[in-house]
């Protein structure tokens, strides 16, 4: 967790993240933000770089918040002469993210497109402004646990996002690309033991991230329903 992080990030080699000052972008993604101590993803000033996550303990991959920000004036709309200082023209709303991948050792992981339902004001300071992005999609989390081999090494995965939406205004607009690092493993989990349930152990309950565990799992992802061993 740091306190402090660039405006976004651009892929050079898979062995690193090449890290340069945003675009000139209307709506741009800044960093990736901290869960906190109350899981609240609130303060914008601790950032991640990077996450851990198990393929194997679920199908649905995984996710992350972001901090963005939407550079563009406010400007109010005029209805039948009335103004609407709520609403501006150029209030982004996120439709689709796309993302694509590259792992080392390299492996097919195919890219998609994906819809979300978000907005940020004009106007609006990362400070104050985040997003939900699905960083490995279903799709994604299926070809990583074909190719990781039960109890293998890690896989790096630098995930490359771009979210794709309109304005107010009609005028569609997308952020600058932003890559983040996942280091993906395969714990080979594969279902509870009768009589447990899945608890779906992760960081803030995102099953399978930074769980801090590279071996057998079962005993952190099920547990008996009345607390029994």
């Amino acid at each position: 967790m740091r306190s402090l992080l660039i405006a976004g990030c651009a892929v050079g080699a898979i062995a690193a993240v090449a890290c340069t000052g945003a675009p000139a972008q209307s709506v741009f993604v800044t960093h990736a933000r901290a869960p906190g101590t109350a899981c609240d993803y609130a303060d914008d000033t601790h950032y991640v770089e990077s996450a851990n996550f198990d393929v194997a303990a679920t199908p649905f991959g995984m996710g992350q918040i972001f901090s963005w920000q939407n550079n563009l004036q406010a400007t109010a709309i005029t209805v039948g002469g009335d103004r609407i200082d709520s609403i501006s023209k150029n209030d982004f709303t996120a439709k689709t993210v796309t993302v694509s991948y590259q792992t080392n050792p390299a492996s097919s992981i195919p890219g998609d497109t994906v819809p979300i339902a978000a907005s940020v004001p004009a106007g609006a300071t990362s400070d104050k402004s985040s997003v939900a992005v699905p960083l490995i999609t279903p799709a994604a989390n299926g070809a990583l646990l074909a190719n990781i081999g039960s109890g293998g090494g890690i896989t790096t995965v630098l995930a490359t996002f771009t979210i794709r939406g309109t304005l107010q205004s009609g005028g569609t607009l997308e952020t600058q690309p932003f890559t983040f690092p996942i280091y993906a493993y395969n714990s080979g989990f594969t279902g509870c033991p009768a009589g447990t349930v899945d608890v779906g152990a992760g960081q803030c309950g995102a099953q399978g991230v930074n769980i801090g565990a590279l071996g057998n799992v079962t005993s952190l992802y099920c547990h008996f329903p009345d607390g029994g061993s």
